[in-house]
């Protein structure tokens, strides 16, 4: 944590694996990106894996460069989180691979869940998260 909030950034490698003098090598380390695989492939990579996602803290004033405030609804939280924002400018990327284009849709809200549709500009899909409501913020629960 630095400057009084989180910053998540996170990027996927591929790793080839091979077998020299019967000892295992690592051959290629490819970093994943917009350039090799949909939007949809990289947030299943980024987000449905068992990496957690910063929690909040009391003394925090942003998350991921948005200010705190913009987790007091399901769809700000969900652009916050998942750096979904129209200022490319001050966007978080994750190493070259982005969801900035993304729309952002609350389907249904009560007084403690939601769920949001993420729907991907590059036209390979949507994700529906699931949102739960943490004191005054909105968090989503990847499942």
């Amino acid at each position: 944590m630095y400057g009084g909030g989180w910053t998540d950034v996170r990027c996927a490698y591929r790793v080839t694996i091979g077998s020299e003098h019967d000892r295992s090598v690592i051959e290629s380390i490819t970093l994943l990106t917009n350039e090799t695989h949909t939007n949809r492939e990289l947030f299943d990579l980024y987000y449905h894996t068992d990496m957690p996602l910063f929690p909040i803290d009391v003394d925090m004033n942003h998350y991921n460069g948005m200010p705190m405030e913009s987790l007091t609804t399901p769809d700000g939280a969900a652009r916050a989180i998942f750096q979904i924002n129209a200022d490319k400018n001050t966007e978080v990327t994750s190493h070259g691979s982005s969801f900035s284009d993304a729309k952002v849709k609350v389907l249904t809200q009560n007084r403690a869940t939601a769920s949001v549709l993420l729907t991907f500009a590059d036209g390979s899909g949507s994700e529906t998260v699931k949102m739960r409501r943490s004191g005054d913020y909105w968090l989503p629960t990847l499942e």
